[in-house]
Order: C-alpha cells, then structure tokens, then sequence
C-alpha cells in the first residue's frame, strides 16, 4: 500500500502491522524481504519512528545475537528461536528471544552490549590483548600506547586522549565542581575526587598494604607508600640528582633550589618553603606548645623537640662524634661540636666581621651594637643581653653557688670566681 503523507503511513503501520503484533522470524542467514521493509521501525524514547534498511537491520541483529538474558529481566518465548516484535509506545517492551531485554532502545546495541561471562568483548587490542565492546573504547586506548592526543584545550592547548577527559580539564578554567559532598557540602569537579572524599566521613580505607598491613583511602597513597618497602625512587631532582619516592616531595625540593616560599604568615608577614614550618611559626603568635613532657611537664612547639628533650631523662645520647668519641642528644649538637675540630664560624656579624660557631652566639652578640637587654631580673629590675648572664645574676639574689671546685668542695656564685679560685689557691691554670 502506498500514502500521501509519513504520518499516515506511520498511522497505517501502528494500525495494522503493530496491532497485529507482525512478527519477522530471522536467523543468522536470514534475510528481509522488501514487504517487510515498510514495517520494520521502532518507536524511540521521543515516540518517532526509526526506520532500519534490511542491511542495517541484519547488522544489528547480528549483534543482538550475542546479546543474553541476565536474571530478573523479562523475556517473550515464540516458537521461533529468534523472533523481533515491533511495539507501541514506550511503555511496552521491544523483545528479542533468548536476550536481554530494553525498553525502545535498539540503538544501545550499538553502544552497550552485555556478553556472555566466558566470551570475550569482540574488539581486542592487539598491542596488549584488552578488550572492549565497542569499537570507538578501542579506538580510545589505541592512544594510551601511541601517545596520540586528538582533543586539545582552546585556552591552555593541553591535549588529550579523549573529549570526556578534556570535558573533566576544561573545569580547572571554568572553576565548575558539580560533584558535591551530602555530608558537608564541599564540591570537586572529578566524580573520583567526591568518592574519595566521602571516605573522610565514613572512615573507609578499602587499600590495604600486603607487606604491612597499613591501610589507606586512596589508591596512590598505597602506591607512594609501597616504595617505602622497595626503596623505589623514580622522581629525580633535575638540579642535584637527589631521588624521592613521590612528586609532591620531588616538587617541595624544588625549592631549595629556587628560594620560593609560598607559606606566609598572616600576622608578620613571614614566608616558609614549607607549610609544616608556618604551622609550627604560627605557635610563637599564639604561644601554643601542644607536646608536653609526661616526666617533667615541660612543653615544646614541636615533637622534635619534645623527643630531643626526652633524652634527658633517658640519658639517650645517639650522636657520637667521630674525632674525639664524644655524644650527643641531637644531630645539631653535634654539628655544632664538629666546628671545635675544623675551626669553622660560619655565622659572621654584618657590623663587626666577627664569626661564630652558633647562630645564637651570633644573635648575642648582635646585641652589643644595638644595646638591647632583653632579659631582665624580676627581684631587681636588672636587664642582660644573654639569659646566661641573667641566670648567673639570680644566685646573687638567693646566695646559691652553682659552681663547685672539685679539689676543695668550695663553691661559688659565678664560673670566673672558680677559676680565680684554682689559679690562686691550686696554682692551676686552665
């Protein structure tokens, strides 16, 4: 029959051929005839209908042929073993004998198609063997190895392997995050990132170390922690050779090189390289000291700190030096010490040109140029440039003397009297 007008041919076919549930038997050799042509369409989600050429019918058939039944979905059994059935409208079900069932999507089978658990995807790679179910994935990881970028960015010109991932990149310009957190409201424009992030809220850490235990909530966390274990450093400064075992701490190096520091304190205006070093900087503004000795209830700024002065307690001295054998609680000590076997001051006054050995003797003596006097007696008011010379000055307050000889027991307030002490009365001089 032939018509004036597409909607009453459609008419017509909705009428006739769908009412009567037409069915069109095919095999896999099958082919459709030009009757049947007329009436071979599919009403899609906008409720238009899609007219398929015999050829690209067959071809799609023969897709739809790999396509099986999961559990739960509906099924239409005829008595031919491979049946289509043309439907209505969108609330019935276009059914395919022995397959997977969609509502008025015929087109997904070019798109999605769900195998059989021992067949394998029918597009392989054949540089690494994986395998996709469409052609256009395949297509997409041929550039994982080939390198090839075909979409680039119109402000920055970054290229990528695919137009979702420069989807993704081009937010960093837009600022876009449509991803947001339901616990506390905070966005990210990486679905990824969200994931993520809700494990902050739920504790959840599914990366478990295997030679450790130790558990983590991101993948790379886990990766970055494993080098620990193999001692694999593939990030290399370009400057000094120095090898790091993440970019982050490659990246925080680079700094010593090129003298940023982008961490500035908000009341003094100072700048550290490192955020860790604006943390601990902060405390002298708000006189924090969290780590508190459980021995003697002295608190410190930092836990180096705080485990230096431990030994003092444990008599723990692990820093030995190699000229004259003599220990230390701390590597600075040390360093410090070395200086009396090389003779090296380092730290040299810009006024005078005097050097010194400590870069606190250097700060004292900075002291007599600028007069300053800093710390003062509270019994009577008296000012010291060094706390030194302050805490000597309290014994003349409190009639204690620190300074003992060894040879006859007397004592005195200050080291000078002492040694004034062995010269005259001992006859030794040191």
């Amino acid at each position: 029959m032939s018509f004036e007008h597409l909607e009453t041919l459609n008419d017509h076919k909705k009428e006739i051929h769908v009412k009567n549930k037409k069915i069109v038997t095919l095999s896999n050799t099958s082919k459709i005839s030009e009757d049947d042509e007329d009436f071979i369409f599919f009403l899609g989600m906008n409720e238009r209908a899609t007219k398929y050429s015999p050829e690209s019918f067959e071809s799609n058939f023969d897709n739809l042929q790999k396509i099986k039944n999961k559990k739960g979905v509906k099924k239409e059994k005829t008595e031919n073993e491979h049946s289509f059935i043309i439907v209505e409208d969108n609330n019935q079900e276009a059914t395919f004998s022995d397959s997977t069932v969609f509502p008025n999507e015929i087109n997904r089978c070019k798109h999605q198609s769900v195998y059989d658990e021992h067949e394998k995807p029918p597009f392989a790679c054949n540089v690494c063997d994986k395998s996709f179910s469409q052609k256009c994935s395949l297509n997409v990881h041929y550039r994982t190895h080939t390198g090839y970028k075909t979409y680039a960015c119109d402000v920055c010109e970054k290229c990528f392997m695919s137009s979702s991932k420069l989807a993704i990149h081009c937010r960093s310009h837009t600022g876009e995050k449509p991803f947001a957190c339901g616990v506390c409201g905070r966005s990210f424009s990486h679905k990824c990132s969200l994931t993520t992030h809700y494990r902050m809220h739920t504790g959840e850490k599914p990366y478990v170390c295997d030679v450790c235990g130790r558990s983590f909530s991101h993948k790379c966390s886990l990766t970055t922690h494993y080098r620990m274990h193999t001692g694999e450093k593939p990030y290399v400064c370009d400057v000094c050779g120095k090898c790091f075992g993440s970019s982050s701490k490659l990246s925080i190096h680079y700094r010593t090189h090129t003298g940023e520091k982008p961490y500035v304190c908000d009341v003094c205006s100072s700048s550290f390289p490192y955020k860790r070093n604006l943390t601990v900087h902060y405390r002298t503004h708000t006189g924090e000291k969290p780590f508190v000795c459980d021995v003697c209830g002295r608190s410190y700024t930092q836990k180096h700190n705080l485990k230096i002065h431990c030994r003092i307690h444990t008599g723990e001295k692990p820093y030995g030096c190699d000229v004259c054998g003599k220990c230390f609680v701390s590597s600075s000590q040390l360093a410090t010490h070395y200086r009396t076997h090389t003779g090296e001051k380092p730290f040299t006054c810009d006024v005078c040109d005097r050097s010194f050995t400590q870069k606190h003797s250097l700060k004292a003596h900075y002291r007599t140029h600028t007069g300053e006097k800093p710390y003062a007696c509270n019994t009577c008011g008296r000012s010291f440039s060094i706390i030194g010379n302050l805490t000597k000055h309290y014994s003349t307050h409190t009639s204690i003397k620190l300074y003992v000889c060894d040879l006859c027991e007397m004592s005195f307030t200050t080291s000078s009297k002492l040694l004034c002490h062995t010269r005259r009365i001992h006859n030794i001089c040191f």
